[in-house]
């Protein structure tokens, strides 16, 4: 029996997506399964707290030359941007510091 006080489109309507099978089976590919050869991993730290500044940075010595700091890479790398579609939103630029 069809519930009623949903309509087939909008917010709320059941969709069928053309993904569901292959997750629900296991056989879902996904960003972090690809494997391709020299690939290397990169992660940005920011500070969780607003407007803060890191102050200091500190990792095991077996790590140098693996991990970087924006002052050694500040030179050509531009800001991250988070354009929107939303009417009246602002962009914001995000640096790599400040």
């Amino acid at each position: 029996m069809k519930d009623r006080n949903r309509s087939n489109k909008g917010i709320g309507a059941r969709l069928l997506r053309k993904e569901d099978n292959r997750h629900l089976h296991g056989l879902g590919n996904f960003v972090g399964d690809i494997h391709m050869r020299g690939l290397l991993e990169v992660a940005f730290l920011r500070s969780p707290l607003a407007h803060a500044r890191l102050k200091d940075v500190r990792f095991p010595a077996e790590y140098r030359g693996r991990i970087f700091t924006a002052s050694e890479i500040k030179e050509g790398i531009k800001p991250v941007k988070t354009p929107s579609a939303v009417p009246g939103m602002k962009f914001a630029d995000y640096p790599a510091s400040r």
